[in-house]
């Protein structure tokens, strides 16, 4: 197997072992008996390996490992954004209504940036070798490029630090953050090659969703600096 689909075929793995532990945090979050937890994360792992399996497989035989990998990054995005909207609507009353203002600006800012701002292009092409477009620039010598990631990873720094900011008692877990920063990304993606925007390149997703734990990571920071003041 060459290094590019080595890559490509890790990537699927990790990705199925993330939606496991997702959905394995969101069904036993109210399970107290640990004997249950255990049964139920057994019985749960079964039934989503067999469905995962059988996806990979119906994908395997419509296309490439590329499309698998956008497939399950897509699948995985808007099961992130059901929930996330599910509980935003179902605890509304108590979401900080200030907070949710300042994201949904962010959110128009970054529509358009990622949209609004650009020019249609005649041919796109999606990239799903990790890290290809990062290795080609420090080869090449190309600063453009290492620029185009960086901004890519500040540009969702905002994200991790505001979502969380919406509702702390429920959507302040690395849980619902870095899966909304991820479902956000994929779908701007995904539009972009759809609307011939711009290409459809893993790196730009990963370098978004390390924004956005970069983000969360100042989120608890700035919590814990909230807490040791209240202390005080």
């Amino acid at each position: 197997m060459r290094t590019p689909q080595l890559m490509q075929t890790v990537l699927v793995v990790i990705l199925m072992l993330c939606g496991y532990l997702y959905l394995l945090q969101i069904v036993t979050r109210r399970a107290s008996n640990k004997n249950a937890i255990t049964v139920l994360a057994i019985v749960l792992f079964f039934i989503y390996a067999v469905l995962s399996g059988a996806l990979i497989i119906v994908l395997s035989t419509l296309g490439s490992v590329e499309l698998i990998l956008m497939a399950l990054l897509l699948l995985f995005a808007s099961i992130a954004l059901c929930m996330a909207l599910y509980g935003m609507i179902r605890d509304f009353r108590l979401l900080n209504k200030g907070m949710l203002a300042v994201f949904l600006v962010y959110v128009f800012a970054l529509t358009y940036i990622t949209f609004l701002s650009r020019e249609t292009r005649e041919r796109t092409v999606i990239l799903m070798v990790p890290f290809a477009s990062l290795s080609e620039a420090i080869r090449t010598h190309n600063p453009e490029e290492i620029n185009h990631m960086l901004l890519n990873v500040a540009l969702f720094v905002p994200m991790g630090m505001l979502f969380p900011m919406i509702y702390p008692e429920k959507l302040s877990t690395v849980f619902f953050v870095l899966p909304m920063g991820m479902m956000c990304t994929t779908l701007i993606e995904s539009l972009q090659l759809i609307l011939r925007l711009g290409h459809c390149d893993i790196d730009d997703i990963i370098a978004n969703t390390l924004g956005t734990l970069l983000g969360y990571l100042f989120y608890l920071i700035y919590r814990r600096f909230q807490r040791s003041r209240d202390i005080e």
